[in-house]
């Protein structure tokens, strides 16, 4: 069966397979051209280039809009679709460079592979690699291969010592390794003794050799729903999350290429949860232990996620028009309507009068039975940050994985 050895254009897919030896001969890899006229071979290496897309005019260009992507779309790329779809490919081997040092690979070569004498276009792969969104197409591969129950192992590709060498790592740290930060992966037993830890219990997060921190809250790690909400990829933007739990937001948005993000958790339990995880993922996000509305913070961040707190919040309008101030392209809010569960639990009204009280901006005066303060019709939170607040232009809305609950984004 075939092994499948991808990543960008100069991160040393030849150099890899060069490497490995069959009775001492050299292996021969199929390229994209060669799996275009003849199909994709029952066994041996293939070659692909993950950028092969910018060649390509049978599909979109992933990263280059939204924030998330179904994996799948990237199948709409025909050699992919194909070496996919074979189910010949039983392993895959992604490498991964600092894209700086792709940079500078691809700026000093002269021809496309050793010996075929095919002049390398550098100018037109670093016009690519300038507008990839090289952090999400790694985060797709990952879910394609781990959908289509296709194993892979991720190797450090480095020349920094003038000799190629291939390091073993972890597909957690793939983000560090692109920003030229590479670490060193945790044993094992590290891993799971965070991942056994009481502080992490509140939301799923992907930990080092595909151990996962457990989840109590199934809803909490909806991520890709809040972060499809995002006008334009995550890479070089800054993020504040609001009520940050164990931190699974940030550290999905940092391996999106988001810069260092800052989270605030008042909960003792989860803060601490946050910093044991953030420790063994090296990230470079800050966590404060602190009430927001007591919480010094100069600067303004691209996107700012509120998810599920405001409902916990007694001076609500303090805090909406803080974080609305601190909000510099999109505010994401999370909260519950007249139609939440908790709020039933303490109001009798019927779903034909809650459909009608819907239809106006009305806040609704909850119980510290249910740990919830207020709740809040659309048409409520749309006249506090459009009309009271202001600076906002539009707002986009889905449904929450959380009946009775909103789910917005309002753009500035």
């Amino acid at each position: 069966m075939a092994i499948l050895v991808l990543g960008p254009t100069s991160v040393g897919k030849s150099s890899y397979i060069a490497m490995l030896r069959q009775d001492g001969k050299t292996v021969t890899p199929s390229f994209g051209v060669d799996i275009a006229a003849s199909g994709v071979p029952d066994d041996g290496y293939i070659h692909y280039n993950i950028l092969h897309r910018y060649l390509s005019c049978n599909g979109p260009v992933i990263g280059d809009g939204y924030v998330t992507t179904p994996p799948d779309a990237l199948l709409q790329e025909s050699i992919l679709h194909e070496i996919i779809s074979s189910g010949r490919v039983t392993e895959a081997i992604v490498l991964v460079a600092p894209v700086n040092e792709l940079a500078a690979r691809i700026q000093a070569r002269q021809v496309v592979e050793e010996g075929d004498g095919k002049r390398y276009d550098a100018a037109f792969w670093l016009d690519v690699l300038a507008v990839a969104d090289i952090f999400r197409l790694y985060e797709l591969f990952f879910a394609l291969f781990e959908t289509r129950k296709i194993p892979y192992r991720v190797l450090f590709s480095t020349s920094a010592d003038g000799q190629h060498a291939f390091l073993p790592t972890d597909r957690v740290f793939v983000h560090k390794h692109l920003k030229g930060q590479p670490c060193a992966v945790p044993l094992r037993e590290s891993v799971q003794a965070v991942a056994d830890s009481p502080f992490v219990e509140y939301q799923t997060v992907e930990l080092p050799h595909a151990v996962t921190t457990p989840s109590k809250y199934g809803h909490l790690d909806d991520r890709d729903n809040f972060l499809s909400l995002l006008p334009d990829a995550l890479a070089g933007k800054s993020v504040l999350d609001i009520g940050c739990a164990i931190g699974g937001l940030l550290i999905a948005a940092e391996r999106l290429g988001a810069k260092p993000g800052v989270g605030v958790e008042l909960n003792s339990k989860r803060y601490n949860g946050a910093m044991l995880v953030g420790r063994l993922l090296h990230t470079e996000n800050t966590y404060h232990k602190a009430d927001f509305l007591e919480l010094p913070l100069r600067d303004a961040f691209d996107y700012v996620f509120c998810l599920n707190v405001i409902h916990h919040i007694e001076e609500y309008f303090a805090f909406l028009r803080k974080a609305s101030a601190l909000t510099k392209r999109a505010f994401i809010l999370e909260y519950p309507t007249l139609a939440d569960q908790r709020y039933a639990a303490c109001h009798t009204l019927s779903p034909e009068l809650v459909g009608l009280l819907e239809q106006q901006p009305l806040i609704g005066v909850s119980s510290a039975t249910v740990d919830q303060t207020y709740t809040f019709t659309e048409k409520a939170m749309d006249a506090i940050l459009f009309e009271k607040i202001g600076g906002f232009r539009g707002k986009e809305t889905r449904p929450s994985s959380i009946e009775g609950r909103v789910l917005s984004v309002y753009y500035k």
